[in-house]
């Protein structure tokens, strides 16, 4: 038990750290805008703030993602070619994002992650730790990106649906919505099958 509490509770005995019974924390979490795991977000978000600038991404021809440490040890992965893949690969959800404008369910489809146009993005990006944030303890990352424009770079320093930003009623009935209408066979403006 004292090594369960150890990797579970990052403590054991007295340094166990626990809520009294009877505490939810079930308020205490957060919900994420995109289909990717938390770490994606931040190179998501800079490759969407970059792309509402500039629709043309043909002239894209070099693109640096600098993050912080922990992103890179669990979401390196390269050229992923599964759906659990692509959800922890910090270059495929950033090329997703600059080519659809978006990162949703639809980004790890199998067509999806054979797109050519997606997959030369991907192949584009250049993964380097940002050494501040990972000091800092900091999650963020800095997007620069190479082609019409020289050296274009972008900065986030925090993407909706933190703890500190949390998505609006509105935003998360609306991922709701989005993610299980091609499920349950929705209509386009959100309302139920009749056998629901």
């Amino acid at each position: 038990m004292e090594v369960f509490d150890e990797l579970a509770l990052a403590g054991a005995g007295a340094e166990k750290d626990l809520e009294p019974a009877g505490t939810w924390l079930l308020l205490e979490g957060y919900l994420k805008p995109f289909a990717a795991v938390r770490h994606v977000h931040y190179g998501a978000q800079a490759a969407l703030e970059w792309r509402r600038q500039h629709q043309d991404i043909s002239t894209i021809a070099e693109i640096e993602l600098a993050i912080y440490g922990e992103a890179l040890t669990y979401c390196g992965n390269r050229a992923p070619a599964t759906a659990i893949q692509a959800q922890f690969s910090l270059s495929y959800g950033l090329a997703w994002a600059l080519y659809q404008g978006d990162l949703g369910p639809e980004a790890y489809r199998d067509d999806s992650l054979q797109n050519n146009e997606v997959r030369r993005l991907e192949g584009l990006v250049k993964l380097v730790e940002a050494t501040d944030y990972t000091k800092a303890g900091q999650r963020a990352a800095r997007l620069t990106i190479n082609g019409d424009r020289i050296g274009e770079v972008i900065e986030v320093n925090a993407v909706p649906g933190e703890p500190h930003l949390p998505l609006s009623q509105d935003q998360v009935l609306a991922k709701f919505v989005r993610y299980v209408a091609p499920v349950l066979a929705m209509t386009p403006q959100g309302e139920w099958p009749r056998e629901f």
